[in-house]
Parts: structure tokens; sequence; C-alpha cells
């Protein structure tokens, strides 16, 4: 089953690679989502998605932010600048608890020794203690 669930996503990479460009915010999330959570990984699908992204990242909201970063690291893809302007941008956002976690998840999971994993936790802590009665374990 699995062999063929590859066959479907990696056709429907294929077909959404040339399509990228034309995606919305919601539309670029749920498709790093949808792969995440399928436990596929397509390189150049998400080259391109990083990329068109960096272009609107002032567009995105909290949940489509994490969610993209969420799909991203579940397949451990990092694109080094998507990250580092990911985190920037989550500094100015209304994060909730769980934007937060999947956020500093995502971070942590593709690199957690890099510059920019150390430098978006220390800049989230402050989002993290004004947020610390809603975080459910």
């Amino acid at each position: 089953a699995k062999q063929r669930h590859a066959r479907l996503f990696r056709s429907i990479a294929s077909r959404m690679v040339p399509m990228v460009h034309v995606a919305n915010c919601q539309e670029m999330a749920n498709t790093a989502w949808a792969f995440g959570t399928a436990d596929f990984h397509d390189d150049q699908l998400f080259t391109e998605l990083a990329e068109k992204a960096l272009l609107r990242l002032d567009e995105f909201k909290p949940q489509e932010l994490s969610n993209m970063l969420w799909g991203f690291a579940t397949n451990s893809f990092f694109h080094e600048a998507f990250y580092a302007s990911a985190s920037v941008m989550a500094q100015h956002m209304d994060l909730q608890a769980q934007h937060l976690a999947n956020i500093l998840w995502a971070f942590a999971r593709v690199r957690s020794k890099h510059p920019v994993t150390r430098a978006t936790a220390l800049a989230l802590l402050p989002h993290c203690t004004r947020q610390l009665e809603t975080f459910k374990p």
C-alpha cells in the first residue's frame, strides 16, 4: 500500500511543481502539511514551495507558517533562507501555544544545533512564557 501511495504522491508532486507560482499561502502550507503527514519527501516541490513562500511570508497567518514548517521538518527538509526568514516572521506574529510548539519542534527537528534554531528558540522564549498557562502536555 505504501508503494501505491508513493506513486500517487510522486504524481501529485510532479503536477504541483509548475503550479506553485499561483498557490496562495494556505495552499502552500496545506501542501507541505499533507506531504509531511503522508511521510513523502519531494525535494523539488519543497524547494519550490520554500522559495515561493519566501516572497510572501508577510502574508502568512500563524497557522499556515507553523503547518508549513511542520510539514517540511517532518520530511527533514531544510531550506536555510526560508527557515531564517520564517524565524524572523514568527517573532512578529501573534502565536498560540500550538503554533509555538510546531515551530520550535520544526527547527529542532531539522537542524537542532544550527544558529538559526538557537536564535529562534531564544527569540520565541518570551512568547512561550506568555503562553505558558495554555500549553497542554
